[in-house]
C-alpha cells in the first residue's frame, strides 16, 4: 500500500470512529432529578436525616419495605419515606 493510500485509509477509519462517536453522545441523555425547588430539598434532607437515623439505631434500610412501619413514619413525620433504593441510591 502507498504513503497516500495508507494515509486515505487512515483517515476513513477516523472519520467513520467521529461518526459513531457523535451519533452515540447526541442519543438520549438519563435525565437527571434536580433538588433545587425547595419541596425537593427538604425531602432531601429529610431522606438524609432517615438515612442517618437508621444508621444510628443499627437498623436495616429493609425494614422500610414493611407497609406498617413505613405509614407509621409517614404518619407521624408528616413526610413521604422513600422506597429503600433510595436511601441506597443518595446513601448518607
Amino acid at each position: 500500500m502507498s504513503t497516500p493510500q495508507r494515509f486515505q485509509v487512515i483517515q476513513d477509519i477516523a472519520t467513520a470512529k467521529l461518526k459513531e462517536n457523535k451519533e452515540r453522545r447526541s442519543g438520549p441523555q438519563q435525565t437527571f432529578i434536580s433538588t433545587s425547588s425547595s419541596g425537593a430539598a427538604c425531602e432531601s434532607s429529610f431522606n438524609t436525616d432517615l438515612c442517618h437515623e437508621l444508621i444510628k439505631a443499627d437498623t436495616s434500610f429493609q425494614k422500610l419495605s414493611s407497609q406498617d412501619f413505613k405509614s407509621f413514619l409517614e404518619r407521624y413525620s408528616g413526610k413521604k419515606v422513600p422506597d429503600q433504593s433510595t436511601l441506597y441510591a443518595n446513601s448518607c
